[in-house]
């Protein structure tokens, strides 16, 4: 191992340490807001395990809308939902794992390219940025016209978040191509790549306009999941505080700096709950609810996708042609 990689390492240890170190400090503190804990139960569990179900295999459905026109037309839906469930399992302990074996399976198994990969990743990571921004603003947006809530503050950052995500990529692209085109000739495949699988995308408006109508559906589904954790906790949300904590759990679950954003997430949830009047250990609290509950979707789903082929036979089968 490098030496650079080996620091990296142990800094994004000592960072998750960090996290989890000034969380468990929190709560010796305040004992009172972990005993919330108590009053969870079975049934609160058991609906929570039903709802975020539901919430991957939408986000599966997403992906593979955005995977289709790209080639990669022999998967079908079921056997994609497992490949993007087992990578979300990987990605919880290892950093970019998710992208790391899915790159590695659909190249080995349906010979589809790491350029084409790389491509749908960025992609992805635009575009469901930018949908869940703008029905975040779309939201907030109408509730400050009501004279119950005053969200210019919100709304201003959200807009200045919102704008600077739709012109990133061209940003990108225009400096990539003015500084860096020819300098570095494997990356101008892959910048090509990329370039051409959000133009595939962006030129076909009913398709952004579906996609659309699907994140609303997602983060719908998401946000009944986030109000099942706070109500069972015993903590009263407003709608428009639950669309921002959801918002905001989301994205710290899409841009990792380490594993899963383990502790790190907990940390950012805790800070927007406790900005928009929730207490901040009840949003660490339910950041944490929705992981334990995500990683016994994933590590099931996990799973039965590798003891399957086993229990049929399949596997022997598959190893003896």
């Amino acid at each position: 191992m490098k030496p650079s990689k080996k620091l990296t390492g142990i800094l994004k240890a000592l960072a998750v340490l960090v996290c989890l170190a000034l969380i468990v400090r929190y709560f010796s503190t305040h004992t009172e807001e972990f005993e919330l804990l108590k009053s969870i139960s079975p049934r609160d569990i058991l609906a929570l395990i039903g709802i975020l179900f539901v919430v991957q295999a939408t986000h599966c459905f997403k992906l593979y809308l955005l995977v289709l026109p790209l080639g990669l037309r022999d998967v079908p839906f079921w056997r994609w939902f497992g490949i993007i469930t087992v990578s979300r399992f990987v990605n919880q302990h290892m950093l970019q794992g998710a992208h790391i074996y899915r790159f590695l399976k659909l190249k080995k198994d349906y010979q589809f390219s790491y350029t084409k990969s790389l491509g749908f990743t960025v992609y992805y990571l635009w575009i469901e940025t930018v949908s869940l921004l703008a029905v975040t603003f779309l939201i907030i947006g109408y509730a400050h016209l009501t004279p119950k809530y005053d969200f210019g503050t919100v709304l201003a950052t959200l807009a200045g978040v919102l704008a600077a995500s739709l012109i990133g990529p061209a940003v990108v692209m225009l400096l990539y191509q003015r500084f860096g085109r020819g300098r570095l000739p494997v990356w101008d495949e892959r910048v090509a790549g990329i370039s051409d699988t959000i133009l595939k995308h962006v030129r076909n408006p009913r398709f952004l306009i579906f996609y659309g109508l699907i994140t609303v559906g997602f983060i719908l589904v998401y946000l009944s999941a986030v109000r099942i954790g706070f109500a069972a906790l015993g903590v009263p949300v407003s709608f428009y505080q639950n669309v921002l904590f959801t918002v905001v759990l989301i994205l710290t679950r899409m841009f990792n700096i380490v594993p899963a954003n383990i502790g790190v997430s907990e940390l950012v949830c805790g800070t927007i709950s406790e900005a928009i009047n929730i207490s901040f250990g009840s949003g660490i609290l339910v950041a944490g609810i929705v992981r334990i509950v995500n990683y016994l979707i994933y590590g099931g789903v996990t799973l039965g996708v590798y003891a399957w082929p086993v229990l049929t036979g399949k596997a022997s089968q598959k190893s003896g042609a």
